[in-house]
């Protein structure tokens, strides 16, 4: 069949085009904290199964599903990016073709169903949510997402057909559809306002509200009880960072949210310029800019509420476009980004099947040829595809990633702070050093970028500023314990042990429970064993081993690269190495074996 050719060769296209993220890396943005987890190391494990249905920590998300997922791969793939990269292809894919099915068992019109999947798969937007190996949350909440409308269809059908409400063939595909969009949660919060779909799709394509309104509402009432669920437990959980405005008001962000929803539609049609994070700006929106924005917004709203009867696919697409947008477009500011080109995965689902449709209809209304229609969509598509191999290139490594987004972006603090990092690891400290210059004056007191510029001080030679510059940070943020750890460590290389003690005292917390994997217990670990060390070199070494027990209990997963660390400080001629000895034996029995564990 024509029909199922085309689908095959649109699939071949997709894999070939997407084929080379999987020679991509991990990059130094989210993907170490997900797919080198340490709480993934024993596979499928009891305690990872505990982890991983109750961490709210690690992320501030509840995502169970995508925690499953990243440890099959694990499984199957060990510590490989290019599984994982090769997974988040086939999950694209799989959306493809999902896309495609429901549009065209909705409105039994393959060619323009084609049309969307193609727009969908091939968008350069897109390339993020797949590139990006952390952004498997994002294509799994989509597959779920799409398979709960597929069985919805099913049960409208059924409905429709007047069938029983306890008939099988009504109850199974409505309890389906439940499940796979309580699983698309679990995956990510994104398809949070699937039950508003299903009504926009009840208007069109589905007819189906010239029947009575209120069957179709309380249908949708099986659905709010999992929204509802999850919408608490993310506002629960949820850590803004320290990047987000302090003290900002729902009336603070509407001015941004309504600029950013322009920007999403501006970007969906002139996709160059992409890059990984677009930051909050620092300048509130204009009033010509907000007003601009207000009036582009209702005058569409207007123009398709107007068109409902004889377009009514415009309807659904603006509405699902920027209703999908709504908790993501900065109403709620959750994260260091303005926007961001992973968020048009769901949205673009409805636009390009309302650009699609009126396209079609106004090709019908002007009799254009078959032919050149395929023509005009194929060059679309070639010009699409040529976009999004060029992007898939900037996903490479951390460094090709930080410094395009650099070039492509202003006044992006965080990307030259990335940078920063990155040149420090391969010590060109001049260059680190500049970039986070650069950051910090974009971002003044920033502490993150403020300890890293400390940092890159010391390491080039000028430690007694580093130490100044903490010491001053400390004055001012007496609250943050990352500033004080790394004076402490600063002041352990200098051997200055007496100078440390204080500082590590202060952070360590002796109710950090075990394997937390939160920022906060992270650092009071940290301080904790560092502060064993500090103790032995002050001849303390038994209220040292005390310290060293609650570290390797509650973190269990950094016991090879501590016991590395004890079995270096017994061979050091600098330190007391019979203690050290004794200690390598107590907590490290096999050193060896554990050091063959450390990645």
């Amino acid at each position: 069949m024509p029909s199922r050719r085309a689908a095959q060769l649109l699939l071949l296209f997709l894999l070939l085009l997407y084929a080379r993220v999987i020679f991509g890396d991990w990059v130094n943005w989210d993907d170490l904290i997900y797919f080198l987890n340490p709480h993934l190391q024993d596979g499928f494990s009891p305690a990872f199964l505990r982890w991983a249905w109750a961490d709210t920590d690690t992320v501030h998300q509840w995502i169970p599903v995508t925690w499953m997922s990243i440890q099959l791969d694990r499984t199957l793939f060990g510590v490989n990016p290019a599984g994982s990269h090769l997974v988040n292809l086939a999950i694209h894919a799989t959306n493809t073709l999902l896309l495609l099915y429901l549009l065209h068992r909705m409105t039994a019109r393959f060619w323009p169903s084609l049309a969307v999947a193609a727009l969908f798969a091939l968008h350069p937007q897109h390339v993020e949510a797949v590139a990006w190996a952390t952004e498997r949350k994002e294509l799994l909440a989509a597959l779920f997402g799409l398979l709960s409308l597929h069985q919805y269809v099913i049960f409208a059908r059924a409905r429709d057909a007047n069938l029983p409400g306890l008939d099988s063939r009504v109850v199974r595909p409505l309890a389906l559809s439940l499940v796979c969009y309580f699983l698309s949660l679990l995956a990510k919060p994104m398809w949070i306002t699937l039950p508003a779909l299903l009504l926009l799709l009840d208007g069109w394509p589905l007819g189906r509200l010239r029947r009575p309104w209120l069957p179709l509402l309380l249908e949708k009432v099986f659905y709010l009880p999992i929204m509802i669920g999850i919408m608490w437990v993310t506002f629960r959980v949820y850590e803004t960072p320290s990047f987000a405005p302090d003290g900002v008001s729902f009336l603070d962000l509407l001015p941004y949210a309504l600029v950013n929803d322009i920007h999403y539609l501006v970007s969906t049609f002139w996709p160059v310029g992409l890059a990984p994070l677009y930051p909050f700006p620092l300048v509130r929106p204009g009033l010509l800019e907000v007003g601009g924005a207000v009036g582009l917004l209702l005058a569409g709203t207007a123009l398709v509420w107007r068109l409902a009867r004889s377009r009514p696919w415009l309807l659904l697409g603006w509405l699902w476009f920027f209703g999908t947008l709504l908790l993501v477009s900065g109403v709620i500011h959750a994260g260091r980004h303005a926007t961001t080109d992973r968020f048009t995965y769901l949205p673009h689902m409805g636009l390009f099947t309302a650009l699609v449709w009126e396209v079609d209809a106004w090709a019908t209304r002007w009799r254009l040829r078959p032919q050149v229609m395929a023509g005009a969509t194929g060059l679309l598509l070639m010009v699409c595809a040529f976009l999004t191999w060029n992007q898939i290139g900037f996903w490479r490594d951390s460094m090709t990633l930080w410094s395009h987004t650099v070039a492509t972006t202003r006044n992006n603090h965080y990307a030259h702070y990335m940078l920063a990092g990155l040149y420090m690891e391969e010590r060109n400290l001049e260059q680190a050093a500049k970039e986070v210059q650069q950051a910090l004056a974009i971002m003044p007191g920033q502490i993150d970028y403020a300890i890293l510029q400390a940092d890159i001080s010391y390491r080039r030679g000028n430690k007694a500023a580093a130490l100044q510059m903490l010491s001053e940070m400390t004055r001012m943020h007496p609250e943050v314990a990352r500033i004080r750890l790394k004076m402490a460590m600063m002041h352990i290389q200098e051997k200055a042990f007496s100078q440390a003690l204080p500082l590590l005292r202060s952070i360590v917390d002796p109710h950090v429970p075990e394997g937390s994997s939160s920022t906060y217990a992270a650092e009071s670990m940290e301080a904790a064993f560092n502060l064993g060390v500090v103790l032995v070199a002050l001849g303390e070494s038994v209220e040292a081993e005390g310290h060293f027990l609650r570290t390797f209990r509650a973190q269990p997963w950094l016991i090879p690269q501590r016991c590395i660390l004890m079995r270096l400080f017994a061979h050091d001629p600098d330190s007391d190495q019979e203690v050290w000895k004794r200690l390598a034996g107590t907590f490290c029995p096999d050193v060896g074996s554990a050091a063959r564990m450390v990645p």
